[in-house]
């Protein structure tokens, strides 16, 4: 227990002994055989209400309680004293517990009190008031309403008229997909770009779970991602407590929107395996846009895309479909093979002269807003909710949208009467990208990554569908801040399909400026791995560019002669044919707004792949020193973790042992656990510990033992 809560504690517990209740504290378990950690557990399993004060600082046992409090879906109140600065630990905990129960701020320990007593009134008169719990009959009938409205929801917010959204979202057979239906054990990751029918999908698979539980079958169970934040077993049983034990039951899960959670995609992919297997009969089904961590897991599937006819039933549902598929602009057949760009597109109409998938977003947007009286303050408002809805990652309290009426009557936006959420995610991302640069500072976003993490789908639709000029904006920021980010960003553009026109490129002049602006920026991102990756010399500094652009034929190269030209962008067309233009790229290029940025990625990984191939690769110095020290202690066959310095020589006799030894470039296993290395990297060892100072000696890169007999601490 921390000692600065102490005396809050016990006032709290004296106050709460001369009342009806029977207080507990954890400190004053007596000792006996049970292990401390259980017996603590255990009461917040037995306890009617946990209560939990804290002032900045958590233990991990008092975490631990906390959680175990949530996943037994206890009544839980929350009491925060001032603290200037809270740990990492509190404010994930007060997150969690916020996602169920209000917490409360309060200045002392006589207003704890108070306010304590408060809650405990109001909790026991609400479970007073509160009605018989439903039968298992009555529960199912409403798990299964629901989903149907979260189907009905997403229809309404593709644009479908109500009739038709009801009808759409009523019939079983719309959206289901046979092989995620057939799963009955295990895990599957749904895991496809926006708009392919993923929760669809899921959603079919668990309505047709809930007419199974209806006969006894496995607990069915639907879980926004977010909502997991404590861990997918706990959030199951909460979810599920009103219908059976899944334990015991086997469960059908459904966990919906990875990639528009902060959840680690690796943990819960982890935890569904264990689940699936522990538990009988249980299948854990997961939906997510392609995420690290589940995009390459075994369990993955893609749904398959529309054919032709598929195409044209779906867009004659949601309006009148075009001729065929074939007649569409290139750009548009492969984006409405996704069932949502399907009902866009049957949305717009054939005579909408729509030319690339983010135009049918636009349209639907437009479509919604031209039915508001207003329309500026309708779409103000709708940017203001998506930035909230992105800050906070989940749903927004009405109470913190003015204008919440004139969202939801836009037909975009869904409330449960509590809290507000855009019914498809590639809509509220389109207008949270509205307010990049206006009402939200990308230089803020790219600086702080949690921030970053929460953003990057709104950062992707703005790539996409922005100018040359306003993508640089966003870009040139992650580049300088948050370099990992920038290639993810620039290949979600790319995924999403949201831009898929086809134009020509700019004047050779001004291409080569933007393709130098660029390769400027991935350089310095890169920082010492840029000489290997990209054209830029150790300091980032590029070469003069050879470019010539025509229409949307595209021929690059950069100098690597000795007298170089004077002018940063030279064009090909009109230079003198000189051997400094060694390494000549050309080709077809779509010349759409972001062309510098997915071309300039193309090439860095062309060039590292020519590096990796010839074992050029730069090695940074730090990670050099490490590899280094590995390296020589294999070859000694001693311990990685000794702290003795080697002496220099006896790496040089043990690396001309093995050059006896083999004639010529090989592969060389190292020791019997050492790593296995190309012989010229040997040598490069031996040549980097002769160039050592005096001392003559490679010595640990990390520092030694605190003390000559403690070892390690």
């Amino acid at each position: 227990m921390n000692d600065e809560l102490r005396d809050a504690r016990h006032t709290v517990f004296e106050q709460l002994r001369d009342t009806e209740y029977s207080p507990w504290l954890f400190e004053y378990t007596p000792a006996g055989e049970e292990d401390a950690k259980d017996a603590y557990l255990r009461k917040v399993a037995e306890c009617d209400v946990f209560v939990w004060i804290t002032k900045g600082e958590t233990t991990t046992p008092v975490a631990a309680e906390v959680r175990e409090a949530l996943r037994a879906g206890k009544d839980v109140l929350a009491f925060r004293l001032p603290h200037p600065a809270p740990d990492s630990l509190t404010s994930e905990l007060v997150s969690a517990v916020r996602k169920r129960h209000k917490t409360q701020d309060v200045a002392d320990a006589s207003e704890l009190i108070r306010a304590l007593e408060a809650a405990l009134r109001d909790l026991a008169s609400r479970k007073i008031r509160a009605a018989p719990p439903m039968g298992l009959t009555q529960t199912l009938d409403l798990l299964y309403r629901r989903s149907v409205a979260r189907c009905y929801v997403r229809f309404m917010a593709a644009g479908l008229d109500e009739a038709k959204a009801r009808e759409l979202a009523e019939d079983p057979g719309i959206g289901a997909q046979p092989e995620v239906l057939a799963k009955i054990s295990g895990v599957l990751i749904v895991c496809d770009q926006v708009g392919a029918g993923k929760s669809i999908a899921a959603d079919r698979a668990h309505q047709a779970a809930i007419n199974s539980a209806h006969g006894g079958g496995p607990v069915p169970v639907w879980i926004p991602a977010r909502n997991v934040a404590c861990g997918l077993e706990s959030a199951v049983h909460a979810a599920g407590k009103h219908v059976g034990d899944p334990a015991r039951l086997g469960a059908h899960i459904v966990v919906d929107g990875v990639d528009e959670s902060e959840i680690d995609p690796w943990g819960l992919l982890d935890e569904s395996r264990e689940l699936a297997t522990a538990w009988p009969k249980t299948t854990v089904i997961i939906t997510s846009r392609p995420v690290a961590g589940l995009q390459g897991a075994p369990e993955r599937v893609q749904l398959p895309p529309l054919a032709d006819g598929e195409v044209l039933a779906l867009a004659a549902m949601a309006g009148e479909a075009p001729f065929s598929v074939f007649g569409l602009a290139p750009a548009l057949r492969d984006a409405v093979r996704r069932p949502l760009f399907a009902l866009l597109l049957g949305g717009a109409g054939p005579g909408a002269g729509i030319a690339a998938p983010h135009e049918l977003v636009a349209l639907l947007v437009d479509r919604a807003l031209a039915r508001k009286p207003s329309e500026a303050r309708t779409e103000q408002a709708l940017i203001h909710l998506a930035v909230l809805s992105t800050e906070r990652n989940g749903p927004v309290p009405i109470a913190e949208v003015p204008d919440a009426v004139i969202v939801v009557r836009t037909g975009l936006v869904q409330s449960d009467g509590q809290a507000l959420t855009f019914g498809l995610a590639v809509v509220e991302h389109w207008f949270a990208a509205r307010s990049l640069g206006t009402d939200v500072a990308i230089d803020d976003i790219a600086g702080d990554f949690p921030r970053l993490a929460r953003w990057r789908y709104p950062l992707a639709v703005a790539v996409a569908v922005g100018s040359y000029d306003r993508i640089t904006e966003l870009l040139i920021p992650v580049a300088e801040l948050a370099p990992a980010t920038l290639a993810w960003l620039i290949d979600e553009a790319i995924a999403s399909g949201l831009s898929d026109t086809v134009a020509p490129l700019p004047p050779t002049s001004k291409a080569g400026g933007q393709l130098r602006s660029a390769m400027s920026a991935f350089a310095k991102a890169l920082g010492p791995l840029a000489p290997s990756a990209t054209p830029a010399d150790a300091r980032c500094v590029l070469p003069p560019l050879g470019i010539v652009a025509l229409g949307n034929e595209l021929t690059t190269s950069w100098w690597e002669g000795q007298e170089a030209p004077a002018s940063p962008v030279v064009d090909l067309s009109a230079a003198p044919d000189l051997p400094g233009w060694r390494h000549v790229r050309s080709g077809w290029n779509a010349g759409r707004p972001g062309w510098a940025w997915r071309y300039g990625l193309d090439c860095i990984r062309d060039l590292l792949a020519a590096s990796l191939e010839q074992r050029a690769l730069t090695t940074p110095p730090v990670l050099q020193k490490e590899r280094d020290w590995a390296l020589a202690n294999a070859l000694l066959e001693r311990g990685i973790h000794g702290n003795e310095a080697i002496d220099a020589r006896e790496v040089s006799a043990a690396v001309s042992r093995v050059c006896a030894a083999v004639p010529g470039e090989a592969l060389i296993k190292v020791g019997p656990v050492g790593p296995t290395v190309w012989l010229s990297d040997l040598v490069a060892l031996v040549q980097r510990t002769l160039a050592l100072d005096a001392t003559g000696v490679i010595v640990p890169p990390w520092p030694g033992p605190d003390g000559p007999r403690s070892g390690w601490i």
